[in-house]
């Protein structure tokens, strides 16, 4: 999974669970912000990552998404279950999954065999 599309990941699912409004995510790994805006509701997700310029779009309901983003084209599948979640990346055709605790989300990325850390 590219950096870009992790960090969209780690910032809907950490919204989504946590329920709170943040308009960024902090990536450990850059230790830099990030800035995303846009609208979240039940079936539908609209964001815009300000540092890319690109458009993110969100279908589904039920803790389970479909997120796409407009740079690549290519879906990811986001599976949330309670303060957990795993999709699969289609531009990689490889899994992930992840954790959240309060504003911490861990992605566990198999493309690069690591675990990745951010706050939102």
């Amino acid at each position: 999974m590219n950096d870009q599309t992790r960090r969209a990941v780690a910032y809907i699912a950490g919204r989504i669970v946590s329920g709170k409004p943040a308009p960024s995510v902090y990536d450990h790994t850059t230790s830099r912000t990030y800035n995303f805006r846009g609208e979240f509701a039940a079936t539908k997700i609209t964001l815009r990552d300000l540092d890319s310029g690109s458009d993110i779009k969100g279908a589904g309901g039920s803790g389970m998404f479909t997120i796409t983003q407009a740079g690549n084209g290519k879906p990811v599948s986001l599976k949330l279950n309670g303060s957990t979640f795993e999709g699969f990346d289609y531009e990689t055709a490889k899994r992930y999954r992840g954790a959240i605790t309060g504003t911490s989300v861990a992605v566990q990325d198999d493309q690069h065999g690591r675990e990745f850390q951010y706050s939102i």
